[in-house]
């Protein structure tokens, strides 16, 4: 059992502040805030131990007082406390390693968290469901080890479906579809502390957004060196 508050932001209790964009909003701050409170009880099973492991957990947190953005009548958006939230689920994190001849060394990985209740307790939202917060969110990933020198690490990433709203006034409620992305990392350590690495991210160039209207960037590169002293 875990139990956490958070006060209220500086802006949130005094700020006035505007969106940019043709549907910009203001956003108004509340000096009658109140601090959100928040318990969390979880339970689970771990099994493993260094280089072999998997743990599954099941947790169910309650806010009270949650400080969010109201709508006013005016357009603007008002900092509040409403009701609450209340979010259940399960995680599963697993990881193993095995030879795979005599020098390469192989290690799968998983994440996963899957929400079975995101509501949000409040009778004046227009969706009672947790906006931007997706259902289920993971990443299964694939590295080896070729010697001491060279690791090649890849991964995929899922996230969806989310609730979220248009970008038009006045906004609607929508539900964004899953997707998926596609990562890989080589690394070449030619002496000890010293190593190179190329990273590509959203390897096959995937459109997608976190929130609605603002899209996240396409396939990066990046080459890099790194000293260790």
């Amino acid at each position: 059992v875990g139990t956490a508050f958070r006060p209220p932001m500086a802006k949130e209790v005094t700020g006035e502040f505007s969106t940019s964009g043709m549907w910009g909003q203001t956003y108004l701050g509340n000096p009658e805030l109140e601090p959100e409170h928040a318990v969390t009880y979880e339970t689970g099973v771990q099994w493993g131990g260094a280089d072999e492991r998997l743990t599954m957990a099941g947790f169910h947190t309650t806010y009270s007082d949650k400080i969010s953005a109201v709508p006013q009548t005016n357009g603007d958006q008002k900092y509040e406390n409403i009701d609450g939230w209340t979010l259940q689920g399960l995680e599963l994190q697993g990881q193993t390693a095995f030879d795979w001849g005599d020098k390469v060394t192989v290690r799968p990985h998983a994440t996963a968290r899957y929400y079975t209740k995101r509501e949000q307790e409040d009778a004046s939202a227009s969706s009672q469901t947790i906006q931007r917060l997706p259902q289920y969110e993971g990443q299964i990933g694939l590295a080896a080890d070729f010697g001491t020198k060279v690791t090649l690490d890849s991964w995929l990433e899922v996230r969806g479906p989310w609730e979220d709203v248009t970008t038009t006034y006045p906004s609607e409620n929508i539900t964004k579809d899953p997707f998926a992305l596609f990562g890989v990392r080589l690394n070449y350590a030619p002496v000890t502390g010293l190593q190179t690495y190329l990273d590509v991210e959203n390897l096959f160039d995937k459109r997608y957004s976190y929130n609605n209207g603002y899209p996240m960037p396409g396939r990066s590169v990046t080459v890099g060196i790194e000293y260790t002293f």
